[in-house]
């Protein structure tokens, strides 16, 4: 297969964005938490600055940019400062998706948002008003769905994601009627699958050391689920880019930015330019050993997109499972050598 090596921003039609590692949940499978509930070390309690965002991000250079996805890997963007602004900011996209468990702000501030017209928030809503407190804990449900609910009345489109879980499933058609009644554009289910519990049928809930409950996996898989799913009403339908290139993400025209800054291969790197281990030398080793080389606090967002590490260690890393990051080989495997 020939692969097209030269990068540029005008393949980039797709940036993730993960804007802070501040969160008002405390769920116990989330990568910000070990597994006795506490934060992790390494992690900075940090916003990445919408100032710093928007000196780097010129939207008079990315004008094949459709869509932008803010989402939380290590925090919520709900808790960013700044997050109208930076919604605002990307108002020349066609589609801004904002992941959050909803549960931060009043319902005046959630009113407001909904007069952004190319946005859709994704409520992270596992189950009802006894249920979703056991994996989103902390999270208020009332205040949840009163902030959905003056969104949506004001004309804000948004959609309703729930995990799946052994204390949940039994109230599949209740939250698919509820989501309905109030106007979500579709009710989206997905499976807690067995993986995110350490091979355990019961996974211990802890805050800070002290047990609080037991969660346990759901019965169903990936295909009960998504037959589960239901649209209420129609959308915009996502533009797939193709680059012809190894990397997957790059292929489909698709970036990520973290929050400390850096812009990396796909949203299952986040970690890795932080992390003194082995996946974070192994990612270091192909970058060629300056970070700051993928920074957005040194460099414009299109400078790194056609940088050595986006136009050649990248790729051609990925030409042989010798010379393929660890991440890589777990996770695109079926990309490497073709």
């Amino acid at each position: 297969m020939s692969i097209s090596i030269c990068m540029n921003p005008l393949q980039i039609t797709k940036i993730f964005l993960e804007l802070t590692t501040y969160c008002n949940s405390h769920c116990p499978q989330c990568p910000r938490f070990d597994k006795d509930g506490f934060v992790r070390s390494n992690i900075k309690m940090d916003h990445l600055s919408f100032d710093t965002l928007r000196k780097s991000i010129d939207k008079n250079v990315f004008l094949n940019l459709k869509t932008v996805v803010i989402e939380g890997d290590r925090g919520d963007g709900i808790m960013h400062p700044d997050i109208l602004e930076i919604i605002k900011y990307f108002d020349f996209v066609k589609e801004i998706i904002f992941y959050t468990n909803g549960g931060a702000r009043n319902t005046i501030w959630w009113s407001k948002l909904s007069e952004i017209k190319n946005l859709k928030v994704i409520f992270s809503i596992d189950g009802l008003e006894d249920t979703n407190k056991l994996y989103r804990v902390n999270v208020d449900y009332e205040k949840v769905i009163n902030n959905a609910i003056a969104f949506i009345n004001n004309g804000g489109h948004a959609i309703w994601k729930c995990i799946l879980f052994k204390h949940n499933e039994h109230q599949i058609q209740e939250i698919t009627e509820l989501s309905e009644k109030l106007g979500f554009y579709e009710i989206e289910f997905s499976p807690a699958l067995m993986d995110r519990f350490d091979n355990i049928n019961e996974f211990p809930v802890k805050i800070d050391g002290i047990l609080q409950h037991f969660i346990s996996p759901s019965i169903y898989n990936g295909d009960d689920v998504r037959k589960f799913s239901k649209k209420h009403k129609e959308g915009n339908i996502e533009i797939i880019n193709n680059n012809n290139k190894r990397c997957t993400w790059l292929n489909l025209g698709k970036i990520y930015i973290n929050y400390m800054g850096y812009v990396l291969p796909c949203c299952m790197s986040f970690e890795l330019p932080s992390v003194k281990n082995k996946i974070g030398f192994d990612f270091l080793r192909v970058v060629g050993g300056n970070i700051k080389d993928i920074s957005i606090h040194y460099n414009k967002l299109e400078k790194i997109i056609t940088n050595k590490f986006y136009n050649d260690l990248l790729e051609k890393s990925l030409e042989t499972e010798n010379t393929a990051m660890i991440l890589c080989k777990t996770m695109c495997s079926d990309r490497i050598g073709k």
